[in-house]
């Protein structure tokens, strides 16, 4: 059997003292009603991990990361598949798109409409 590769993007989004989560619908194929960071796989060759994470976490939340640093990256290995996932930590995001505390709220809609 032959094993593949599957590169994936997640964000920490901090304020204070809060983190932001995302909660997938119950009907999400992956990790239905599980709580995770914003961010998605990569779909393409020549696409970069960190251009990935702006894209989803604009797309899925409406904040517009600035400036990121890599935090890490791990490595799962599940169904022949090897997940690594890239996690970023955001360091300053556009204010003036969205406060956090709007997000928080809006943000469990969106996932249970859209997964």
């Amino acid at each position: 059997m032959v094993r593949t590769h599957q590169d994936i993007t997640r964000m920490l989004i901090t304020d204070e003292d809060r983190i932001l989560l995302l909660q997938r619908s119950l009907d999400s194929k992956f990790g239905a009603g599980k709580w995770c960071l914003p961010g998605g796989k990569i779909s393409y060759p020549d696409e970069k991990p960190e251009d990935v994470v702006s894209r989803e976490v604009l797309v899925e939340t409406g904040i517009n990361v600035l400036r990121m640093e890599l935090l890490c990256k791990l490595v799962d290995f599940k169904d022949n598949i090897d997940y690594v996932t890239h996690y970023f930590k955001a360091l300053g995001w556009d204010r003036s798109s969205q406060d956090l505390v709007y997000v928080l709220k809006y943000i469990r809609h969106f996932f249970k409409t859209c997964f």
